[in-house]
């Protein structure tokens, strides 16, 4: 019985590049590589390509500078918007320092002259590129998430809510915005300590992350304050969302960790304020103050409740009753 024969890895490249006898010649340099499968495609059109690009994740992305009246470096700026940190390789007929340093600067991860191109060079710089590409979306998940509950942190609820606001101002998109405080949270560090506290948050987090939508970025706020933003939505559509999450909180007990003294569990709950755009504002501060706005009047309500904000956009102040909905067994 024959051994089976090692497994090739198998890398998908996107090749844009307008001229049939360069993608003979690259297609063919791809084949001399060993140890490895290139499972290549290819196109000659710009759109093409930004469509390819959006329906499917290549692991790396060939591109000609030259493509028509527009250039390898427009495309590599597309490609980047619709998949940030993707590894992009531009091929130019020449050796140009200005055109090297553009790709470079734009964020492309190699620059290589056709001609002079062999199965070992191209190979390298496959690999690099992907490499490249992996520790960079790396280290960027790293910054742009919460280190104790995994969620995204305040930097990148930030960058959402200006994506929310760029969105409504094109295509009059809705968003809402929830803030969600963890109720009287001083109280659990001070009797059961710091590492109950941080269980607590982590706890309330996951809770957080597992019932909310594909689409919703849940952060944390702040020490004890979480957010979620939830595309396309208004307050009223989210408020439901909100009551079964703060129910879930407070519905069950939190078990403390064996061999701590006192009670063997504890009480949670949490207040929730929401707002929306365009109903609370224009702008996401706007909104998020509105949503603050009506998480302070939970807290003021007595807490473990849910409030939508009725400050209208543009009015100084809220007016009329909030719609709030309030069980007991919460932490008061």
């Amino acid at each position: 019985m024959k051994p089976d024969k090692p497994a090739l890895n198998r890398i998908s490249v996107l090749l844009v590049d307008d001229d049939e006898d360069d993608y003979v010649i690259t297609r063919d340099i791809l084949k001399d590589v060993r140890g490895t499968e290139y499972a290549l495609e290819r196109t000659s059109s710009f759109d093409t390509a930004l469509a390819m690009a959006a329906a499917q994740d290549f692991d790396v992305y060939l591109l000609d500078y030259r493509l028509g009246i527009r250039t390898g470096v427009d495309l590599l700026k597309g490609i980047l918007l619709e998949r940030p940190h993707a590894p992009v390789i531009l091929l130019t007929g020449q050796n140009d320092d200005t055109v090297d340093v553009l790709a470079m600067n734009e964020g492309a991860s190699d620059f290589l002259v056709k001609g002079e191109i062999t199965p070992p060079l191209l190979e390298r710089s496959i690999r690099y590129a992907i490499k490249h590409a992996s520790m960079a979306k790396a280290l960027h998940e790293q910054a742009i998430h919460d280190g104790l509950t995994q969620l995204y942190n305040r930097r990148a609820m930030e960058r959402f809510l200006d994506e929310e606001e760029n969105r409504f101002r094109r295509h009059g998109t809705p968003y809402a915005v929830l803030l969600i405080d963890l109720d009287n949270f001083k109280a659990v560090n001070d009797t059961h300590g710091h590492q109950t506290g941080d269980d607590v948050l982590r706890h309330v987090a996951r809770l957080l992350k597992e019932m909310a939508r594909e689409s919703d970025r849940a952060a944390r706020y702040g020490g004890e304050e979480f957010a979620v933003i939830a595309p396309q939505s208004t307050a009223k559509e989210v408020f439901a969302f909100a009551e079964r999450y703060r129910q879930a909180v407070c519905g069950e007990a939190f078990p403390l960790s064996s061999g701590e003294s006192g009670a063997a569990s504890i009480r949670l709950s949490v207040s929730i304020g929401i707002a929306d755009c365009p109903g609370n504002g224009h702008t996401w501060p706007e909104v998020v103050h509105a949503a603050d706005q009506a998480l302070y009047e939970a807290k003021d309500r007595g807490r473990n409740q849910t409030i939508l904000s009725e400050i209208p956009f543009a009015a100084p102040a809220s007016t009329g009753e909030p719609l709030a909905s309030q069980t007991d067994g919460g932490m008061q």
